[in-house]
């Protein structure tokens, strides 16, 4: 198993599922090499044998967060959309999801939001880094359908561009800016995709480009190249 995390680690992607499949052949319950060896399929872009190697690992411990958090993004990058996003909740509950992303926990005292219409406002929380933050942003053209307001929190560099192309949404940076009185429900952005992006023709209703530069700050570049 050691051996197999050293050459994953260097890259040796081949060799170390070799490693592990002979850590597992040892100790058939051993769910790190099981979880790893999924990792190093994923990597190779092996779907099915990576989905095979997840399965293995919650057939040891069917609630084990890494193997499903894992999992999920496989799904997800297969386009089995509807099991990738159901799966992909559980980074909440995977060490190594909470250790990479950087996201505000649920507010206090505000209930969830479940994809139902709402005659109100609705909070999305931020999460992670600032290309994933945009990547779920393609999805408030959709959302705009299902609240009637809508307050979105983002990364601080991106809120001059979303309040130009979005100026109906209200964006916020931080907790300090929540007025819990004025929310209706919540919901992490990396959650919107359970509910608007359940399949692939879903993807055709993004607008393109579904951000907008500065059209004086554009054409000044350009005359300066």
């Amino acid at each position: 198993f050691l051996l197999g995390n050293v050459l994953r680690n260097l890259s040796e992607l081949t060799e170390s599922i070799c490693a592990y499949n002979e850590a597992l052949k040892r100790n058939p319950n051993h769910i790190e090499a099981a979880i790893n060896c999924g990792n190093s399929y994923k990597d190779l872009g092996l779907i099915n044998e990576a989905i095979a190697c997840y399965d293995t690992a919650l057939k040891i411990n069917p609630d084990h967060q890494e193997a499903i958090y894992n999992k999920s993004l496989v799904l997800l990058n297969d386009g089995q959309l509807e099991d990738g996003w159901r799966l992909y909740e559980w980074r909440f509950k995977s060490s190594e999801a909470q250790h990479k992303f950087v996201q505000q926990p649920l507010v206090k005292n505000i209930d969830l939001w479940r994809g139902e219409a709402l005659d109100g406002n609705l909070l999305v929380l931020p999460e992670q880094g600032i290309g994933d933050q945009v990547f779920f942003l393609g999805m408030l053209p959709d959302l705009q359908h299902k609240a009637k307001r809508l307050t979105v929190g983002s990364d601080s560099r991106l809120i001059p561009l979303l309040q130009r192309t979005y100026p109906e949404v209200h964006f916020i940076q931080g907790e300090s800016d929540i007025d819990t009185s004025q929310m209706t429900a919540q919901v992490h952005m990396g959650s919107l995709g359970q509910y608007l992006r359940r399949h692939a023709n879903d993807f055709s209703a993004i607008a393109c480009p579904y951000l907008l530069a500065d059209k004086l700050q554009s054409a000044t570049l350009r005359q300066s190249m």
